[in-house]
């Protein structure tokens, strides 16, 4: 049985090591920064004018990318009784506030980190919001407000640069063949051999890749477990198993949508998906809870499966909740959010349309 204990944030020896190996591959960064500086103050010697242009693509390929800060989020006045209940969830919490609420078309919710000074971004999709009741909306708000303090590795910015950057080493080492064919008999001699070991160096960085999110992947899956943990302080273990049921309506959402745009009614993909979600049955239940199973038990999964969250919840016996949300308040937020929903409704049904030409 998992213990609260052992979720507890920590150092592990993998913390360490994913730590190490992140912090080589952006030390490589920074040399090959100062090898391009070293070469360009070499004057009219033309192999280090060739190894500088070869550092200064490299530097640029694999500098580190900071995301820009959201152009469109929503600002206290648009919704206030969301951003209170935010506010109180984070005091509650003792996390740190949030600087930009999204309010998003997705049946998802998350953390994120945005900009040079890492502002904290919390996304919420308005379907699954739409689908939640009082205290189920109070998990979600505390389970993603939790990824604060809950010392995810996954969310350390050393460790997703030096993630992103080996994948990078990967494609561009990455041979498209490894027989030339389109080109002579000579070049045919010469390229194979190149090309072989080409292959072997992109599979050198797959490895390294593969490695760094293996030593992530167990503490970044005990933070999770953390997270839940503490979501449930929040809302109560009560609500638990209800609430990762809905989490799983993302193929309702995306049927409501392909209904309303057939019947051309735009508008109107949250009034078929409320219906859709009322007349699930219990067999497709379950048989979403497998398709889940299989899918998130892959070593590359950050998140446990979704039974064994529910059995962790309901391992616990009876956790109160310490946030009431009144059924009344929670009420007045979704008539605060409804006047969203006729814009989402059509982002929705303008992205079925795309994937329909697409193909």
């Amino acid at each position: 049985m998992i213990t609260i204990e052992s979720v507890k944030p920590g150092i592990s020896w993998q913390m360490v090591v994913s730590f190490i190996v992140a912090s080589l591959v952006f030390t490589f960064w920074l040399f090959l920064l100062y090898a391009d500086i070293f070469l360009i103050l070499q004057y009219l010697n033309i192999f280090a004018i060739i190894g500088s242009v070869i550092c200064t693509m490299l530097l640029v390929t694999l500098r580190p990318r900071i995301s820009k800060p959201p152009q469109k989020y929503m600002s206290k006045s648009d919704a206030p009784i969301l951003f209170s209940i935010i506010e109180d969830i984070c005091s509650e919490l003792s996390a740190s506030t949030i600087d930009y609420v999204i309010l998003n078309h997705e049946h998802n919710a998350s953390m994120g980190y945005r900009g040079i000074a890492q502002k904290r971004v919390l996304t919420l999709g308005y379907p699954l919001l739409l689908v939640l009741d009082s205290q189920e909306t109070v998990e979600l708000i505390s389970h993603e407000l939790a990824h604060n303090i809950n010392r995810d590795p996954m969310r350390g910015y050393i460790q997703w640069y030096a993630a992103s950057s080996l994948e990078r080493w990967y494609y561009i080492t990455y041979p498209d063949e490894i027989i030339t064919t389109n080109a002579g008999i000579y070049a045919l001699i010469f390229s194979v051999p190149m090309n072989l070991l080409m292959w072997c160096i992109s599979q050198m960085f797959l490895g390294l890749t593969n490695l760094l999110y293996w030593l992530m992947w167990r503490d970044s899956q005990r933070a999770e477990y953390y997270a839940d943990y503490l979501a449930m302080t929040m809302s109560g273990n009560a609500c638990c198993e209800t609430f990762f049921r809905k989490l799983m309506y993302n193929s309702e959402l995306q049927l409501a949508a392909q209904r309303a745009v057939l019947a051309k009614r735009y508008d109107a993909v949250f009034e078929y998906f409320i219906e859709a979600v009322n007349n699930i049955p219990e067999t497709e239940i379950k048989r979403i809870q497998c398709v889940n199973m299989l899918y998130e038990s892959r070593v590359d999964s950050s998140h446990p499966p979704t039974p064994y969250r529910i059995g962790f919840a309901k391992s616990k016996g009876i956790i109160p909740p310490k946030y009431h949300l009144k059924d009344y308040k929670h009420q007045q937020l979704l008539e605060e959010l409804k006047k969203f929903e006729k814009e989402i409704s059509l982002k929705l049904a303008d992205e079925f349309r795309n994937s329909v030409y697409r193909r």
